[in-house]
């Protein structure tokens, strides 16, 4: 078996993956600082270890250690035997321990004995996999000794030999554990290793003695005599009773019950028992660790042939400045272009954010990034798959001082709002429909915020679907007799910790009970239906799952070098896909927009790619593209033509999108049938000056006698006339989109199209030249 890491580096960028095995805890920093020990098993029915990956840090690409079973490479290959089952059972029971909080010792067991003499050989395999190597470039050393400590780990077996892990070195959170390629959860670790246990016929756990502090001997149990019983254990001493008062004090009054009002008040409805409050992100998600890669605006992502001997180079700069690819479906855009200018992406080490559209997508990409050798850093969000962000949580809890803030809320809400009503072609986009839904959305974050436990999709539809729209309730009590909507308001007011949350709280019931019943009908029930309409996309079959349970993907994991496929394509998942894929975008949009103050050439570069973007384009956009540079994202935006922008867009369509396009520096033609698309391809490339000449010919005289018209027959008189005169013509002319070439074989997997960026100069001073991309038949 061929090793399949040369010439790749490490997947540093899946470092923050591993804290999903313990969410509720800081990262140590060991993990932090990249060092990560993965244990990779394959065979379903009897799992064996396959490759060991031991990255000490991440600051040197494809300086790591790892073995792997039939490698080519003898210097790190093993086969199946007593070390690879003893290394794999050493560390599934120290992580086990580590989940369970405690420390973790083996003793006198074959398999300590076995990874014991493994330790001792100074030239041995397990020594060539825990290497450092130095950032300065010096010397490489092992770090047996830095992991492995014990009694008499280097002597011979004997009662006395023990082993466990010097955890401040390597903490139970550097380890992962993949199975079949795909990474173990919390609850699937101890199962795991039980099947484990049983698929080799090892025997159970035995009764585990931890060490009372790291680097000293653990005291070992000592064995009984043969022949003698232990000795039974010491009485339990008796417990004195406690003393009875001689006289009994008077009973406290019992407090009134839960939901009993003053006397003058009438009752209010049962509270329902609160879920769970907001899952808390570990705060490493919102990190991205210091990049060791060198990205200056300077440097060339592609080279496009130009002349003969000459090139033109397409820079990071211009690629923060933002792509517009064209093409009528089978012109090859995807396959030609976009596979070009992917392509340099993934091999320059940028992260990414993928929206799709059409099923395959995902397929594409999984093989596009093997292409690039970057295929331990995607990560593929489906249905029912393990990478999660929970949307409201990771809003509410982002570092900076606008966490937690409910016109935050609302505007993320308000932006998917839009798309929503888009998409389902409702017209009420007007401004007073959106103030009204703001004000609304406003003071129902409010309320979930200041009254605590969950704030999911799923509590925030039921809330608004039962706020009346037809027979208002005519005083601020009968509100709270309203079920689901009562219990919301009732939890608000218990849970007041401030005079701020005093405020709020009275602003949102004033809303509610005060200013909502005096809109008008029409407004009301139409503000109310979207704003549900738009949650209940989030309910769907799985999709709770995928946004509002736990953590364990942000968009900071994109900016620390991951390419994240959202698999939830329009096509297949509808407005739910669209739902997910345009929050992920807006979350990803806003993380870009917040970490500004990351600059310069050592932040690692990302890219937006979107796929017939008109479906996922939100206003936030425009602002948004402003300070691309400066986040450091290339936008790609795909797209068939300008009218399927303007149908998406409505009646502001065309002014809309072409702001969108205009703030798209690079731009790329294929093939195109669309005559308007092509007419504005045209005067885009501008007119040039053309010299058009002007054939007149007048039917000759009558001759004027037999020998007249005999002299013409021999030689006729010339009756032609030529004109010159200069003229401005398109460039490019329309009907030149339609001959381009599309790829296949028919055309030896060659795609033509013309492209522009501001500041090309190509041949004859053009600001644009014609390409012929070549398509990758294997992708």
């Amino acid at each position: 078996m061929g090793t399949p890491f040369k010439n790749q580096k490490p997947a540093s960028a899946t470092a923050l993956l591993a804290g999903g095995l313990f969410p509720h805890q800081a990262p140590s920093k060991p993990r932090l600082a990249g060092r990560r020990l993965k244990l990779f098993f394959d065979c379903l029915d009897r799992p064996k270890l396959d490759l060991i990956e031991y990255d000490a840090n991440d600051r040197l690409p494809r300086k790591f250690g790892f073995l792997q079973r039939g490698c080519e490479d003898k210097t790190h290959s093993f086969t199946w035997s007593e070390m690879p089952v003893a290394l794999s059972l050493f560390f599934l029971d120290y992580l086990c321990a580590g989940l369970a909080g405690k420390p973790f010792v083996s003793r006198r067991t074959p398999q300590t004995n076995t990874l014991g003499d493994a330790i001792v050989k100074s030239n041995g395999k397990l020594f060539e996999l825990f290497v450092e190597y130095p950032p300065d470039g010096g010397l490489r050393s092992a770090r047996l000794e830095s992991i492995f400590k014990g009694d008499n780990v280097n002597g011979k077996n004997g009662p006395e030999r023990s082993i466990f892990v010097q955890s401040e070195y390597l903490p139970p959170d550097c380890l992962e554990i993949f199975w079949e390629r795909r990474p173990l959860t919390r609850d699937e670790v101890a199962p795991f290793t039980e099947l484990f246990r049983k698929a080799w016929n090892l025997p159970p756990p035995s009764v585990v003695e931890f060490p009372a502090g790291e680097g000293k001997k653990p005291d070992a149990p000592k064995p009984e005599p043969e022949g003698k019983t232990p000795p039974p254990p010491p009485p339990t001493p008796p417990v004195a009773p406690e003393p009875t008062p001689a006289t009994p004090e008077p009973a406290a009054p019992k407090p009134p019950p839960e939901n009993a009002t003053p006397n003058n008040e009438p009752p209010r409805p049962k509270v329902e028992p609160e879920p769970p409050a907001l899952p808390r992100i570990d705060p490493g998600f919102f990190e991205i660790p210091e990049s060791v890669g060198y990205w200056p605006d300077l440097a060339p992502l592609i080279e496009l042939p130009f002349g003969e001997d000459d090139y033109l180079q397409w820079t990071i700069k211009n690629a923060f400045e933002g792509m517009l690819i064209m093409g009528r479906t089978g012109s090859g855009k995807t396959s030609g272009s976009g596979f070009t200018f992917a392509e340099s992406f993934l091999k320059m080490g940028f992260g990414g954010l993928v929206l799709t559209v059409k099923k395959g997508e995902a397929g594409h990409w999984r093989r596009l990034c093997a292409h690039c050798g970057r295929e331990k850093d995607l990560v593929v969000v489906s249905r029912g798959g393990f990478f999660k962000l929970n949307v409201l949580a990771y809003e509410a809890q982002h570092p900076g001082r606008s966490a937690g803030l409910s016109q935050n809320l609302t505007s993320f809400c308000r932006n998917l709002l839009r798309i929503s009503s888009r998409s389902q072609r409702s017209q009420h986009s007007e401004e007073i429909w959106e103030q009204a839904g703001d004000e609304l959305l406003n003071a129902t974050f409010d309320l979930f915020l200041i009254g605590g436990g969950g704030v999911t999709f799923d509590r925030l539809a039921k809330f608004v679907s039962s706020a009346p729209t037809d027979k208002i309730p005519p005083t601020e009590e009968d509100w709270f007799k309203i079920p689901v909507f009562g219990a919301v308001l009732e939890r608000a007011k218990r849970g007041i910790a401030s005079a701020e949350d005093q405020r709020l709280v009275d602003k949102a019931v004033d809303y509610w009970c005060h200013y909502y019943p005096t809109l008008p009908a029409r407004i009301r029930s139409s503000v109310t239906l979207g704003i549900y309409a738009m949650f209940d996309a989030f309910r769907g079959r799985d999709i709770p799952d995928l946004i509002s349970g736990d953590t364990n993907m942000t968009p900071e994991c994109i900016m620390s070098g991951l390419i994240v496929v959202l698999d939830l394509p329009l096509k297949e998942f509808g407005q739910a896909g669209l739902m997910v894929q345009s929050a992920w975008k807006y979350l990803f949009q806003t993380a870009l927009e917040r970490h500004q103050n990351l600059t310069g050439p050592k932040r690692r570069p990302v890219f937006l790619w979107e796929d017939e973007a008109q479906y996922f384009f939100s206003d936030h956009d425009h602002h948004f593209q402003d300070t691309a540079r400066s986040s450091r994202v290339c936008r790609v935006v795909l797209t068939q033509n300008l009218s399927s922008f303007y149908k998406e867009l409505g009646r502001d369509g065309v002014e809309t999108a072409n702001s969108v396009f205009g703030n798209l520096n690079t731009k790329v033609f294929h093939n195109n049938s669309h005559p308007e698309t092509n007419e504005w391809a045209a005067k885009h490339f501008g007119s040039e000056i053309h010299m058009r000449q002007t054939y007149s010919h007048a039917p000759p005289p009558p001759a004027r006698d037999f020998f007249d018209g005999l002299r013409q027959s021999i030689d006729p008189p010339n009756t032609t006339s030529v004109s010159a005169a200069e003229h401005w013509e398109y460039a490019v002319r329309p009907e030149e989109f339609n001959k381009l070439r599309t790829g296949g074989p028919e055309n030896n997997y060659l795609v033509d199209a013309y492209i522009t960026w501001m500041g090309l100069s190509a041949e004859n001073d053009r600001h644009f030249t014609k390409m012929a991309f070549l398509q990758n038949p294997k992708l």
